[in-house]
Formats: structure tokens, C-alpha cells, sequence
């Protein structure tokens, strides 16, 4: 298709909604105020008819499948936001208990002359990602909780070592002793300054959580 094909199809409002519908492939939905539906597409109609058991149509309100749960009524308070002119990113697990999915929405204000005549609402399957990066965030987590527990076990012999190179009579040690002391106190020391910053930054990691 040429360019001037191209502009001249595509200045179809029909056409350019057809190639939406049959071509995007994340869920897409534009919902008025009052929460009719007023455009959906092709992956929109398959996924509300699959997870839902619902089958989308333009001109339908969809208010009261806002109401159903906590989850719906999460996402009647993003519309809402919306209609307001906020544009909101929100992750939620969706569909039945036993079989429920990652999707990232999007709600996106429609705006003409400064007022909110609709909201679009993109909804895409981040399934396998959320799970990888839900498994890496535990696998640190057990990381991180290994490695305070080995720092714990390790304190006590660093304390240990510090306690008895300070009862040492020092001014009886040969001179070549006294350096060995002095060496194996900074090493110590240093030792015990790595732990307590490892278990600190540990201790951040948690906390930012």
C-alpha cells in the first residue's frame, strides 16, 4: 500500500476503527462516563468473553460489573481518577481463582476542550513476565536471607577474635608479635565493618520494599 492509499483509507473513521479492532493485539476498550462501552476490539470481545463469561457490545453499561468485588471496584476508582484527567497504570491479577492471569491497564483520559469525554482502557498479558520477576524478588529474598544468617554466624567468631587479641598482654609480646596482634585486630575490624554494612544494606533492600 502506497502512501496516498494509505492517507486516503485511513481517513475513514470506519477504517481506521476496522484496522483497530482486527489488528491490536492488546485488549482495548473506550468507555464513556456513565460506563458505556463504546468501542472494543477483537481481543478485547475474545478476553471479556473468557475470563468473564461475558459477552461485550457496543452500547452496553458495564456499571454494574464494576460492583461485583473488591477488584472491580478497584477499577471503578481508576476510571473514576480518569474521567478526572489522570492517566493510571495499575497490575492486577484477574479471572478465576484457580486460573487467574497478570495484566497491565492502562487508563488513559480522552480529552477534547479541556473536558473528559471517555476513558480508553488498555489491558495487556504481562503473565510470564510478573511470574519472572516475581520468582527473581523471592530468589533475592532467600538470597538476602541467607546471607544475613551467614553474617550473623559469622559475627560471633569476629567478635570472639577481637575479645581475645584485647586480653593479650601486649607489652610482652615480641615486637614481631605485637605486629602479628595489630594486623589480626585490622583485619577483624575490617571484617566486622563488612558484616554491618552488608546486614544495613540488607536491611535497606526490606525496608524499600
Amino acid at each position: 500500500m502506497d502512501l496516498e492509499t494509505f492517507d486516503n483509507t485511513f481517513k475513514k473513521p470506519d477504517k481506521a476503527l476496522q484496522a483497530i479492532y482486527e489488528s491490536t493485539r492488546s485488549i482495548r476498550f473506550i468507555i464513556s462516563p456513565d460506563h458505556t462501552v463504546l468501542f472494543f476490539n477483537k481481543k478485547a470481545h475474545k478476553e471479556f468473553l473468557s475470563v468473564f463469561g461475558i459477552e461485550i457490545i457496543i452500547g452496553m453499561n458495564i456499571s454494574n460489573y464494576f460492583k461485583n468485588n473488591n477488584f472491580t471496584e478497584s477499577l471503578d476508582i481508576h476510571f473514576q481518577k480518569t474521567l478526572k484527567g489522570e492517566y493510571i497504570i495499575t497490575e492486577n491479577l484477574i479471572g478465576p481463582c484457580n486460573s487467574k492471569v497478570w495484566y497491565k491497564i492502562d487508563f488513559h483520559p480522552l480529552i477534547i476542550d479541556d473536558i473528559t469525554i471517555a476513558v480508553s482502557i488498555s489491558v495487556r498479558n504481562i503473565n510470564d513476565k510478573k511470574k519472572k520477576d516475581l520468582k527473581i524478588q523471592e530468589q533475592n529474598a532467600l538470597l538476602g536471607d541467607i546471607i544475613f544468617s551467614l553474617c550473623h554466624d559469622v559475627r560471633g567468631p569476629v567478635a570472639t577474635i577481637l575479645g581475645l587479641t584485647s586480653l593479650l598482654d601486649k607489652p610482652e609480646l615480641s615486637e614481631k608479635n605485637k605486629e602479628i596482634v595489630e594486623y589480626l585486630e585490622i583485619a577483624t575490624k575490617n571484617l566486622d565493618k563488612i558484616i554491618t554494612k552488608v546486614v544495613k544494606d540488607i536491611n535497606n533492600m526490606n525496608l524499600s520494599k
